[in-house]
């Protein structure tokens, strides 16, 4: 079972975890979890990924294995997801979203991509080698 269900689900919870859009305010602190400052401004796109944020002091967060981070929160279960007009996210844990990326293709990249990706750097693959994946997207 994953963290981001150890929590129930509150009702009323909006779903969606693969979300793109422009940031409209910016609220205090902008300082990540790990002390770095934010680059973060007022009209930058971003993307909500599955996991909405990660304490970063947890053993898998120290080991980079943030998915599975004791208190993580996910976009759509613990925290209100994508699927309304505006959405809060932490400034440490939006990707920022490339002007020439449309909004169709970058939004998916947010779960599956990230899935794929995370899976390839982990097996250590690299460029001319077969793998396959399996359920993702």
């Amino acid at each position: 079972m994953l963290n981001a269900f150890k929590h129930p689900i509150l009702p009323g919870q909006i779903g969606g975890h693969e979300g793109v859009g422009r940031i409209v305010t910016i609220g205090p602190p902008t300082t990540s979890t790990f002390s770095t400052p934010s680059t973060l401004k007022i009209g930058d796109r971003v993307g909500i990924k599955w996991q909405w944020s990660i304490c970063g002091t947890c053993p898998p967060c120290l080991e980079g294995r943030d998915g599975l981070c004791f208190e993580g929160r996910a976009s759509g279960t613990y925290m209100p997801g994508t699927f309304q007009q505006y959405v809060l996210g932490p400034a440490n844990y939006v990707t920022p979203i490339p002007e020439g990326l449309d909004d169709v293709s970058a939004a998916p990249l947010m779960c599956a991509g990230l899935t794929v990706y995370a899976a390839l750097r982990k097996a250590n693959a690299r460029a001319g080698e077969w793998v396959v994946v399996l359920g993702a997207g």
